[in-house]
């Protein structure tokens, strides 16, 4: 994970202050958790960086596991999940087709 992840999970979560070591790293524990479970569900190659399809839905995870609702995330999102799983079929399948991108 990198600092940009947590600058953007930090921004969404209104996080101002300067972290405590205890918070960063439950941060950073939740984050990895949320990337784990999107490359899982997603895509196995997401990053979840800011600006990339699966930054928001990671950031989404993050808000739910600091509320204790992370349990959740799967059923609120399962939409965006299912569409990002089709996506990454599809990339796959017109990959091994060998299709023309247009």
């Amino acid at each position: 994970m990198s600092g940009t992840v947590l600058d953007m999970v930090k921004a969404n979560l209104h996080i101002t202050y300067a972290l405590d070591t205890a918070t960063k790293e439950r941060l950073e524990n939740e984050i990895n958790d949320g990337i784990a479970l999107i490359q899982k569900y997603c895509d196995p190659a997401a990053t979840c960086e800011p600006g990339t399809a699966f930054s928001g839905l990671l950031c989404e995870y993050v808000l739910r596991a600091e509320s204790g609702a992370a349990s959740t995330f799967l059923s609120d999102f399962a939409q965006e999940i299912r569409a990002g799983r089709i996506s990454k079929e599809v990339e796959d399948y017109v990959e091994a087709m060998q299709y023309a991108a247009n």
